[in-house]
This record gives structure tokens, C-alpha cells and sequence, in this order.
């Protein structure tokens, strides 16, 4: 089974500042969420490169088979009912109301070879 790696670059709503993402990351989404059985989220900040001092959003699936029970329709971000169970935390809620929503459409997904 080939792993499935989701990465997205997220930019910070205007308004909003990265300090505050970083703090949220760190004291409130990573004691608060719950965890997704195959599914771990991480947040990475560019230091290096066009991007830097912005953010990417990775999402690691333990499986092909996974991502595809979390989202059965391809290209569809409702994902499957234990997804939008899983996404109804408040917690994951504020960490992406810091995100600019164009991010949705500027995704990719890429399975280990």
C-alpha cells in the first residue's frame, strides 16, 4: 500500500498575522484535535525561496485506499462523512479560518512510489 501525501500552499487571510497561526498550531491544534485513524495534518513554514515565510499545508495519508475512503469522488473537498465529522472540530475550524479560501483549488496530491 503506497502512501498519499496532500500538499496545499496556504496563505494567511489578510488581517491576520503568521505569529498567531504559529501560536495557534502549536498551543491549541496540536493538544485539541482529535485524531483521523490514517490521517495526520502538518503545517510547514518556507524559510528558503519565493514562498518564504509562507505557509504549506500537508495532509499524510497512510494509504491510497485511505484517501480514497476519506474522499470517494475525486476533486470533491466535502469528503466522505467521517471527514466532515472529522472537520466539524471547533479546533480545526479556527486553524482554517486562518487561511485565504483560494487555497481549495491550488492543491496537488501525490502517492509514494
Amino acid at each position: 500500500m503506497a502512501k498519499e501525501l496532500f500538499v496545499a500552499p496556504m496563505e494567511v487571510k489578510a488581517g491576520l498575522n503568521g505569529a498567531d497561526l504559529e501560536k495557534f498550531w502549536v498551543e491549541e491544534y496540536l493538544p485539541n484535535i482529535t485524531e483521523l485513524p490514517g490521517y495526520k495534518v502538518t503545517l510547514h513554514k518556507a524559510v528558503y525561496g519565493p514562498r518564504k515565510g509562507q505557509y504549506m499545508y500537508q495532509g499524510h495519508f497512510e494509504s491510497r485506499e485511505r484517501a480514497a475512503e476519506l474522499f470517494p469522488t475525486m476533486g470533491d473537498a466535502t469528503g466522505s462523512e467521517e471527514w466532515q465529522e472529522w472537520t466539524a472540530n471547533p479546533v480545526w475550524q479556527t486553524l482554517m479560518g486562518f487561511f485565504d479560501e483560494k487555497w481549495y483549488g491550488e492543491f496537488n496530491e501525490y502517492a509514494e512510489l
